[in-house]
Order: structure tokens, then C-alpha cells, then sequence
């Protein structure tokens, strides 16, 4: 295959020669021999940079960073019919552990190269003001924000464990009015710290959001906790850890192909 594009986080995989060469090595093996190596920006994270290679040609884009610089250079690629491959090498890497994928360059280079491709959904979020993403794992409101917004910084330091301790900080909390809509039913308003909707629910540690996720049906999950106070924040986390998150006197567990959260107040 000629054609090749690679998108990479330079914060994300040490040094870029060694990078480079390493997944030289590995394309050579499938008789590539050239590539486009093209670095993100603070100011461009990647989509700018694959809706480039689209436009020049681009038979493969590989995306090698994290759950960001993957949903950035996806978000250039919409309705192309290009490939992606994905060389995970961030903090969380969810995308590719709920796809299965190798977390090293080899395996992920050959999963790609392998040819047997997957489509999968992408949600498109529409965020008010005009505003809109896409999301290829999970979206949410609430305690799930605050998380994922941790420091890049505690990142680097404590890997997968910063988003525990980012948890712990914002656990507890006053709950805020939700108002729940999915596809034509009628609308569900709870009080609640977290909302979240998505294609894949496994997460760090373990642990699985959904009870029932396909990230092929053109189905939206959806999961909504209360966590108001200590006790239900720790039957919620326990319930979670137990893989018991199915719709209950603290949550809902929900899915349709389209899911509104309507609030009152910022989360």
C-alpha cells in the first residue's frame, strides 16, 4: 500500500526520531517503504492534518497519540471511506482497548495493515451555540467531565491512576436537575452529578458503563447517576465495580439513537 499518512501527538510518544524509525521498521515488513509523518499542534490536534491527507490522496491514516488525537484525526476523515489505524499512546488509550487493539507498534501496525477493517458509529454532540463534535467513546456532564479534564501534568506522572484521583476529588457534590430524552419517549427529569452517553463503556480499571453496548447498532448508551452524598456515590461505584449498572433506584441505564440532557444550571 502507498498512501500513507501518520498523524502523531509529539507529547505523546517520547522521541519522534525513535518513533519514527520504529514505525518505519514495522511498515517496511508490509513493503512500505514511504509515509507521510505529519506532527499535531497545540493549535490543530489533528483534524486539520487528516482532512489534508484526505484531500491529497491519502489511502491509510494512521492517528498516534490518545483518545484526543484519535477523535480529532477521525473527525477529519468523516465520510472519506479511508482507513484508519491507530497506534495508541496516550494516558487512557479507551478507544483502542474497547476495540482490542495491541497497545504497542507492532501489533498495532499489524492489526492495521491486516486488512480486515471495522466500521464502527460516530456520534455526532451537539454542544448549543452552533457548536458541534463528534465522539467515537464516551461523552459526558458532570463528575465523568471533571475527570477526563484532569491535569496533563498529574497524566505524566501517575498514568491511568490520575483519573482515580481526579474521581475521588469530585466525588462528592450537590446533585443538579437533568431532564432525559431519548428518541420519542417521554421525558425523564432527576436530580443527578453525572451523565454520560456513548458508543463503548469499558474504562479504566475495569470498569464498564453500559450493560449493553454495540458500537455497530446506530444506538446511543446511556448512563445517568445520581451520586448525592457519600452512600450513593458509593453504591453507585461499587454497583459499577461489580458490573451491576443496570437501571436502578440511583441511575438510569438507557439507549436510543437519539439522546438530549437538558439543564437548568451549568454542570
Amino acid at each position: 500500500m502507498t498512501g500513507i499518512t501518520v498523524i502523531v501527538n509529539p507529547l505523546k510518544v517520547g522521541n519522534l526520531d525513535e518513533a519514527r524509525a520504529a514505525l518505519s521498521t514495522e511498515l517496511a515488513k508490509f513493503g512500505v517503504h514511504e509515509f507521510e509523518w505529519v506532527p499535531t499542534t497545540a493549535e490543530d490536534t489533528g483534524e486539520g492534518q487528516a482532512r489534508a491527507a484526505v484531500e491529497a490522496g491519502a489511502e491509510m491514516i494512521f492517528s498516534w497519540g490518545g483518545d484526543g488525537t484519535v477523535r480529532a484525526v477521525a473527525s477529519g476523515m468523516l465520510d472519506s471511506g479511508i482507513p484508519l489505524g491507530i497506534i495508541p499512546g496516550g494516558t487512557g488509550n479507551l478507544v483502542a482497548k474497547n476495540l482490542k487493539l495491541p497497545d504497542n507498534v507492532h501489533g498495532a501496525v499489524a492489526v492495521a495493515m491486516g486488512g480486515g477493517a471495522k466500521t464502527i458509529d460516530v456520534n455526532e454532540v451537539d454542544l448549543g451555540d452552533d457548536v458541534r463534535r463528534i465522539s467515537l467513546l464516551i461523552c459526558g456532564m458532570g463528575l465523568d467531565a471533571a475527570v477526563i479534564d484532569s491535569p496533563e501534568r498529574l497524566k505524566a506522572i501517575m498514568g491511568p491512576g490520575a483519573y482515580a484521583v481526579a474521581a475521588v476529588k469530585n466525588a462528592l457534590g450537590d446533585a443538579k436537575p437533568i431532564t432525559v430524552t431519548i428518541d420519542n419517549e417521554l421525558p425523564r427529569r432527576l436530580p443527578a452529578r453525572m451523565a454520560l452517553a456513548g458508543n463503548f463503556g469499558k474504562m479504566q480499571m475495569g470498569v464498564n458503563l453500559f450493560d449493553h453496548c454495540d458500537p455497530t447498532d446506530g444506538q446511543v448508551a446511556v448512563f445517568v447517576a445520581k451520586l448525592r452524598g457519600l452512600r450513593e456515590a458509593a453504591s453507585t461505584g461499587r454497583n459499577v465495580m461489580l458490573h451491576i449498572t443496570a437501571h436502578g433506584k440511583h441511575r438510569l441505564q438507557l439507549s436510543g439513537k437519539r439522546v438530549v440532557f437538558q439543564t437548568t444550571e451549568p454542570w
